[in-house]
């Protein structure tokens, strides 16, 4: 049979995908199901697309093998990366879990973590913070900012040791006006004898008193400021 024939026959044909009635394009829903479209995977979208092209494909021109095989490994491709997803999302979901029991475990206990912030708990009042010098210092000020970021008190010091140090402050204005309750944070600069800067840490002490969530991120409440579990640099069992 040569190829002329062959085609005729093939483009003669009528297609399987064409209705033989005018009610085979009606659908009827049975009792009890909601009429309305279903929302596919991506993974359906595109098989249903690979054979729809291959039904519809020209028979005097078929699909190239090296094509068809390409699409294939698109397909491929598409699972391992939904498969990678769905394993992700399971881990991160799991990673969660584990911190917020681990921040459960610190209740109680006496942790340092890099922070520069210090809580107003009622006005008048604050919590000590802690900052250490990496040098012997000449001359180190301390600014407390609000919220906004503005400035509210400048402390300064004079001649301390390279090392820890810590620093109470009364929760007042430079006018010493007591300030609302709230978080603050502190900014720490020293310089030496030779006025060059010296580096500067900044951080809090204090007995880990509770766990609170930011949706579903644990932060731990250390006198009053919320701390990062990543923040911490010391953890100790209190007697």
């Amino acid at each position: 049979m040569s190829v002329s024939s062959v085609a005729g026959e093939a483009l003669s044909k009528p297609s399987s995908l064409a209705p033989t009635t005018a009610s085979s394009s009606v659908t009827t829903a049975s009792p009890g199901t909601t009429l309305g479209t279903t929302k596919e995977s991506p993974k359906e979208t595109f098989m249903k697309l690979l054979v729809a092209q291959l039904e519809h494909q020209n028979p005097l021109s078929p699909m190239d093998n090296s094509q068809f095989t390409q699409q294939l490994a698109q397909f491929t491709s598409l699972e391992q990366l939904q498969s990678m997803n769905a394993n992700l999302s399971a881990l991160m979901n799991a990673q969660t879990t584990t911190n917020g029991l681990q921040a459960a475990t610190l209740i109680g206990k006496q942790v340092q973590a890099q922070a520069n912030t210090t809580n107003v708990p009622k006005q008048g009042e604050a919590t000590p913070f802690q900052y250490t010098l990496a040098a012997d210092s000449a001359n180190i000020q301390i600014d407390v900012l609000d919220q906004a970021g503005n400035t509210t008190r400048t402390i300064n010091a004079r001649d301390q040791k390279a090392g820890p140090q810590a620093l109470t402050w009364d929760g007042k204005d430079a006018a010493g006006k007591p300030l609302p309750a709230g978080d603050y944070h502190f900014q720490v600069t020293a310089t030496d004898k030779a006025a060059k800067p010296v580096a500067v840490e900044e951080s809090l002490q204090g007995i880990v008193e509770g766990v609170t969530y930011d949706g579903n991120h644990p932060y731990l409440i250390v006198g009053g400021n919320r701390v990062e579990l990543s923040a911490l640099t010391n953890i100790k069992q209190t007697k």
